[in-house]
C-alpha cells in the first residue's frame, strides 16, 4: 500500500495542482472512476476560521481537485456539516471557499440541511447524510492537525463530517472518554471506507498543540495522497511523533483496510521521517485524563452534557423551522409564541438553525457541552 508525499511551500494554485494531478495519475484514479458520474468531495470546514488558521483544508486544495474532476467530465458536489452552529454561507466565506463556489460549475450542499438515512453498523446507530449515499464516489480532503481527545486528526476522522449538525455531538456525550470514542469512528470507517476512492491530507499548513481549532499552525510543507485513508493516516501521525499504539483508532481502521503498518509504502526521502518538536504533549495529556474519568464523573459528564435548539426574541413564527424538521419534532404554540420542541424526536440536526430566514434559533449548551462543540 502506497502513501504518496510531497513537498510544498506555501499555496501556489498551479504547483498544487500539479501535485495533486500527480497524486491522481500515479493512482490511476481516472480509470478508477470511469462509469462514476456524481462524485462528493468532503473538505474539512469545521468553522467559520480564515485560511491561515490551518483548522479547514485550504481552498487551492479544493479548487486544484474539483478542476481535475471537472476536466473529467465528472458532476461535482461539495458538501460538509460544521462542527458548531455558524451559518453555512459565513463558513463559505470565512475559509475562502465562496470563490469556487461562484467560478465552477459544482454544487455546494451542507450536510445538515441535505437530509440523511439512519442506518445501524456495529451496534451504534448513526444519521449519514443524503449527499454521501447519493454519490457515486467520495473524494476525501483532509487537514493535517492534532487533536485534544484523539490526539491525531487527519483522513479517517474527517469521515466523522458526514454525520450532520450537532447528533455528532451525541456520540461525545455516549462515549467520553478516547478508548470509548474509538469504537464510533472504528464503526463509521468500516461503513464509509468502501466508497472513498482518493484521500488528500492538506498538511503545507497544519497546527499543533491544542488542536483541531485551538492550535498554533504549523508549516509543515506537504501534501499527503493515497487510496486508503488509514494507510496516509498512520505514516502522518507518525511524522508528528505519534506511536500507533497511541492513536488507537487509527489500529481499528487499518484492521478494516487490512493493511500492516509495516507494509506502508512512502518514497525513501519520507521512510522513517519525523517532524522536529511538534507540540503533542498538550494533546497527549488531555487524551490521558479523558480516557482514566472515573466511572463517577464519567456519568456526571453524561447527565450535564446539554445542548438544544432554542429561540430568541427574533422569531416571528413563520413555520420554516417546522417545516424543515427531518422527523417532525416541532410544533408551532401560538400560546407561548414560539415554535415548541419534542426533546424526545429531535436529533440535533441542525436543519431548524440553518434554515431560519429570521437567525432566531440558536443552540443552548451547558458548560460541559461547551467544551466539546465549538
Amino acid at each position: 500500500m502506497n502513501v504518496l508525499i510531497e513537498r510544498q511551500k506555501g499555496y501556489n494554485p498551479e504547483e498544487v495542482y500539479g501535485i495533486i494531478k500527480r497524486m491522481f495519475e500515479s493512482c490511476d484514479l481516472a480509470g478508477k472512476l470511469s462509469g462514476k458520474e456524481r462524485i462528493l468531495v468532503k473538505p474539512n470546514l469545521l468553522g467559520p476560521f480564515s485560511p491561515e488558521k490551518a483548522v479547514t483544508t485550504h481552498p487551492v486544495i479544493v479548487e486544484a481537485v474539483v478542476r481535475i474532476l471537472l476536466e473529467m467530465g465528472k458532476k461535482v458536489t461539495v458538501g460538509d456539516s460544521p462542527g458548531g452552529t455558524s451559518p453555512i454561507n459565513g463558513i463559505y466565506k470565512a475559509t475562502g471557499l465562496e470563490y469556487i463556489k461562484e467560478k465552477y460549475p459544482i454544487e455546494f450542499v451542507c450536510f445538515t440541511k441535505s437530509g440523511f438515512r439512519e442506518i445501524s453498523h456495529n451496534g451504534i446507530d448513526f444519521y449519514i447524510t443524503k449527499p454521501f449515499f447519493e454519490a457515486d464516489a467520495v473524494i476525501n480532503l483532509a487537514k493535517y492537525k492534532t487533536h485534544g481527545l484523539m490526539l491525531y486528526t487527519g483522513c479517517v476522522k474527517n469521515l466523522y463530517g458526514l454525520i450532520p449538525g450537532l447528533s455528532k455531538a451525541t456520540y461525545h456525550k455516549q462515549f467520553p472518554r478516547p478508548f470509548q470514542f474509538t469504537e464510533v469512528l472504528h464503526a463509521l470507517y468500516d461503513y464509509t471506507s468502501a466508497k472513498i476512492a482518493f484521500n488528500v491530507l492538506d498538511g503545507i499548513w497544519g497546527m499543533e498543540g491544542e488542536g483541531p481549532s485551538a492550535g498554533t499552525r504549523r508549516d509543515f510543507g506537504v501534501i499527503f495522497g493515497g487510496e486508503k485513508a488509514s494507510a496516509i493516516d498512520c505514516i502522518a501521525s507518525g511524522m508528528m511523533g505519534y506511536s500507533l499504539k497511541q492513536v488507537e483508532y487509527l489500529q481499528k481502521a487499518l484492521e478494516v483496510d487490512r493493511i500492516n503498518p509495516d507494509s506502508i509504502v512512502v518514497s525513501s526521502e519520507f521512510k522513517g521521517f519525523k517532524f522536529r518538536n511538534v507540540d503533542i504533549k498538550k494533546v497527549l495529556r488531555k487524551s490521558f485524563l479523558f480516557n482514566r474519568l472515573p466511572k463517577s464523573l464519567e456519568k456526571i459528564i453524561r447527565l450535564l452534557f446539554r445542548y438544544h435548539p432554542d429561540f430568541n426574541d427574533k422569531c416571528r413564527m413563520c413555520g420554516v423551522c417546522v417545516e424543515s424538521c427531518p422527523v417532525d419534532a416541532m410544533i408551532l404554540n401560538k400560546e407561548e409564541k414560539k415554535p415548541v420542541i419534542d426533546f424526545s424526536k429531535c436529533i440535533n440536526c441542525l436543519c431548524c438553525h440553518e434554515m431560519c430566514p429570521h437567525h432566531a434559533v440558536y443552540i443552548r449548551k451547558s458548560m460541559v457541552a461547551k467544551l466539546f462543540i465549538r
